[in-house]
C-alpha cells in the first residue's frame, strides 16, 4: 500500500491556501516555474504547500512538478466552488467521491489513452475515510459527492447539460492536474471544495 509521508496541496488562489499556511509550521520556500512552493508541516505531516493559480494547465505545471520535484506521495486539491444540488447550502464542504469534464467528450478519454474504464477519477479512500471521520465530528456540513469542472456554464452553458453526472457541487478547471496524475495511478488525491455560491443561495 502507498504511504502518505509528504502531501501536496495545490489550491488555485493565495487566499484558499492562506487557511493551510496558517496552520503550517514553516520550512524552505521553493521557487519553480514562477510558483513558490512551501515546505513544511502540518501536525505530524510533512506538506508542500502552492497555490499554482486558475486553469488546469497551472494546476498541472504546479502538480506535476510536486510530484517530480518533491516527490510527494499524495496531493490534495482544495478551494472554493458552487453547489448545484439544491440541498448543498453556502459554507457547507463538498468532498469529492469523483470528479469529472463537464467540458470533455466522453470517449476522449475512454476510448482513447489513458483508456479509463469511464469518465470518473475516484478518490482515495483512504483520504475519503480520513474525511468522513472528520465529518462526523465537524460541527460544520461536511457533504460528499461528485464534483466537475464547471467553467463552460459562465459562457451559457445550462446547468441541466451537467446534472447526468449527478453533481453535488461544481469548481474550476483546477481539476486539470487529476486527469495527468490521479487518473494514471501514479499519486494518491482527493478534492475539498468550500461552497461560496449555491442553487438556492447567491454568495
Amino acid at each position: 500500500m502507498q504511504s502518505m509521508e509528504r502531501v501536496g496541496i495545490v489550491c488555485a488562489s493565495d487566499t484558499e491556501l492562506a487557511p493551510f499556511l496558517e496552520r503550517m509550521e514553516k520550512g524552505e520556500t521553493v521557487e519553480r516555474a514562477m510558483l513558490e512552493f512551501r515546505e513544511g508541516a502540518i501536525g505530524k505531516t510533512r506538506v508542500v504547500a502552492v497555490y499554482s493559480g486558475v486553469c488546469k494547465v497551472n494546476a498541472t505545471i504546479a502538480t506535476q512538478l510536486l510530484v517530480d520535484v518533491f516527490q510527494v506521495d499524495a496531493v490534495v486539491n482544495a478551494g472554493t466552488a458552487g453547489g448545484m444540488r439544491e440541498d448543498v447550502r453556502l459554507f457547507d464542504t463538498i468532498v469529492a467521491e469523483r470528479t469529472a469534464y463537464h467540458d470533455v467528450a466522453d470517449d476522449v478519454l475512454t476510448e482513447f489513452h489513458p483508456w479509463m474504464p469511464s469518465v470518473y477519477f475516484q478518490a482515495d479512500e483512504r483520504l475519503l475515510d480520513a474525511a468522513k471521520g472528520y465529518g462526523r465530528a465537524s460541527k460544520y456540513p461536511v457533504l460528499f459527492g461528485s464534483i466537475v469542472t464547471c467553467r463552460m456554464l459562465a459562457a451559457g452553458f445550462s446547468v441541466g447539460s451537467v446534472e447526468r453526472f449527478g453533481v453535488a457541487g461544481d469548481w474550476g478547471d483546477e481539476c486539470g492536474w487529476r486527469k495527468d496524475h490521479a487518473g494514471m495511478g501514479r499519486i494518491i488525491s482527493a478534492s475539498i471544495q468550500f461552497i461560496c455560491d449555491a442553487e438556492l443561495q447567491t454568495g
